[in-house]
């Protein structure tokens, strides 16, 4: 996502980049890393949120 800022990602984007391999992880582990970033994000750095888009996937924004 940092190499991306201001550009959505789709969930599927996410796990190939992260994991490699789409085909046996689920979705929701996206939701969940993603979850815990927003919360390292808002205690770390105040100019960096991540937004979601529902239905399709994340984008890191800069405030």
């Amino acid at each position: 996502m940092a190499e991306n800022v201001g550009k959505l990602l789709t969930r599927a984007q996410i796990l190939e980049r992260v994991w490699n391999d789409v085909s046996g992880v689920p979705t929701r582990v996206v939701d969940v890393h993603v979850a815990a970033l927003r919360k390292k994000l808002a205690e770390v750095d105040g100019q960096l949120a991540i937004s979601s888009v529902r239905g399709i996937g994340y984008r890191l924004d800069e405030r």
